[in-house]
């Protein structure tokens, strides 16, 4: 499947009008902030969809759609220019590596932290981290 790609998140696109999530790694959820390295905090959800989009504006997209993940969304591994776009944005520091879904990108979150590059300049939590305790602060609140 190929065409022009428009990001969604920074781990979900829409191709053609099919919503793909690329398969390998998650990206902050709306809603979670991170902080810079002087502790400013920053929209770190709008930061890695913008990141996506600048890699999909650079040309035509291509996907290879695999498997449905468990809300039934199509998952895929999609490039621009040859590029893998979920290895790009692990690299580039707006994503993490969803190993236990997949170990094609084992090492790549390092390299990012290493380098302190995207989310990884400053702090930022894990998105099933911060799902998780979205989840527990929502329940608590409601008791």
């Amino acid at each position: 499947m190929s065409g022009s790609g428009s990001a969604m998140e920074g781990d979900v696109l829409t191709l053609n009008g099919t919503m793909v999530r690329l398969r390998g790694i998650d990206a902050p959820d709306a809603g979670q902030i991170c902080r810079s390295l002087r502790g400013a905090e920053y929209d770190c959800f709008a930061a890695a969809r913008d990141q996506l989009q600048s890699m999909l504006d650079l040309g035509p997209v291509t996907c290879r759609l695999s498997e449905l993940d468990r809300s039934q969304q199509r998952v895929g591994v999609c490039r621009v220019l040859g590029k893998d776009l979920a290895a790009a944005m692990l690299v580039r520091g707006w994503a993490f590596a969803y190993s236990h879904l997949s170990h094609d990108y084992h090492g790549l979150e390092a390299r990012a932290q290493a380098r302190r590059a995207g989310m990884w300049a400053g702090r930022v939590e894990a998105p099933w981290l911060w799902r998780t305790r979205k989840l527990n602060e929502k329940g608590v609140s409601e008791r």
